[in-house]
């Protein structure tokens, strides 16, 4: 399947990854926003209060899924949150539930303008191509993408004691121009990779 690269720039707008960050009857811009802080950033947001009302509302044909989410959020115990949880999972809104591409919502204009924030490339962008733009410049999606290779890589989380081993890839990913290959290898050929710390009891 050949895919437009114009529409389609990298795996966030894979059918796949979209389907799944969305609900049976209608996409979930609050679930694709949560991923991108999650997964882009590594900065998870804190989950809802205990009391907020998270069911979702019934579908209205007279309004846009966006429309619907930013009256459902607004409130002082939500907007806190989804001020910055909403606007990067808008940039989506031309995917549906299944990650199909569409014009509109029940037949109303989609409107996937927002605003980034709490990043180190904030600003303001035009819809998810602009938005992922963003991603691809920014250092801190850098470091985040070299946390994730590290628990692949390793099989384990990130500890104190693995901050300069982090600094370090984290550099020489960035130098190579986000090459993931120059990444796989540098994690070979960190301490953390080539040598395993005495569990108790074992043998000196």
């Amino acid at each position: 399947v050949e895919l437009d690269p114009e529409r389609y720039p990298g795996i966030l707008t894979r059918g796949g990854l979209l389907a799944v960050l969305g609900h049976p009857d209608q996409p979930s811009p609050v679930l694709r926003g949560k991923f991108i802080r999650e997964q882009v950033f590594c900065d998870p947001p804190p989950p809802p209060p205990c009391n907020a009302d998270t069911t979702l509302p019934p579908i209205d044909p007279d309004a846009t899924a966006r429309q619907q989410l930013e009256q459902k959020t607004s409130g002082d115990a939500c907007v806190g949150c989804h001020s910055f949880l909403n606007p990067p999972g808008f940039a989506f809104d031309h995917f549906d539930q299944v990650g199909k591409w569409r014009e509109t919502d029940h037949g109303l204009e989609i409107d996937t303008t927002g605003e980034l924030v709490m990043t180190d490339v904030d600003g303001e962008f035009e819809g998810h191509v602009d938005l992922i733009q963003r991603f691809a410049d920014s250092p801190e999606a850098e470091a985040c993408m070299t946390t994730h290779w590290f628990r692949y890589a390793y099989g384990r989380g990130v500890t104190e004691a693995d901050t300069c081993t982090q600094e370090d890839l984290s550099t020489m990913f960035a130098e190579s121009g986000g090459d993931l290959r120059e990444l796989m290898v540098a994690l070979t050929q960190t301490r953390a990779f080539l040598y395993r710390a005495p569990a108790a009891g074992d043998s000196q």
